[in-house]
């Protein structure tokens, strides 16, 4: 009876936790389609400048693109027309970013941390490459994108702030009305 006993304990136990991996795997695959997307996109941003050494204004500028790049798959979004993108897309452009900054620790896309329950978000930096940041650093990127360079010289922050655009879709735009540099009609 004992082993019977154990055996029920152990098989519950297995269970248990079968049913906690399962549990986390659609979360990872979600963080993990969410990077795949920035980077997409970061790179549909970069290959839309080939002359140029800034990034485009607005999102719109990427009109060619899949769609379903801009919606972060944590969300369960679904995306819309690209002639309106920066209405419903779920991540947040700094437009008109000079590609030739000298310290690459500035703001090019963020995935905000409402798109993950509130507690982390993602940036694009301007090297292109993805990270994971609290909720509060990737507030702080929103407000400021160039807050993490702290290697760039004082005139090229000056010419950030002079150029910057952050663009907020429609859904977020009541958290982040104090954006850095938000067109009126983002607000």
């Amino acid at each position: 009876m004992r082993t019977l006993a154990c055996a029920c304990f152990v098989g519950l136990v297995g269970l248990a936790c079968g049913c906690a991996a399962k549990s986390t795997k659609p979360d990872t695959a979600g963080k993990i389609r969410c990077l795949d997307n920035l980077q997409a996109v970061a790179l549909v941003l970069r290959t839309s400048i080939p002359t140029e050494p800034d990034y485009p204004l607005t999102l719109t500028d990427t009109s060619n693109t899949n769609a379903s790049l801009f919606v972060c798959p944590s969300t369960g979004h679904k995306p819309g027309d690209m002639a309106s993108v920066e209405e419903w897309s779920d991540y947040i452009y700094v437009g008109n970013l000079l590609d030739v900054a000298q310290d690459p620790k500035v703001a090019l896309l963020i995935c905000p941390p409402e798109n993950h329950d509130g507690k982390y978000g993602y940036v694009v930096w301007l090297t292109r490459e993805v990270a994971q940041l609290s909720a509060p650093d990737i507030r702080r990127l929103i407000m400021t994108p160039w807050c993490f360079a702290t290697n760039a010289p004082a005139d090229q922050i000056e010419r950030l702030k002079k150029r910057v655009s952050v663009r907020i879709p429609r859904r977020l735009r009541a958290v982040f009305s104090n954006a850095y540099g938000s067109p009126k009609l983002n607000r």
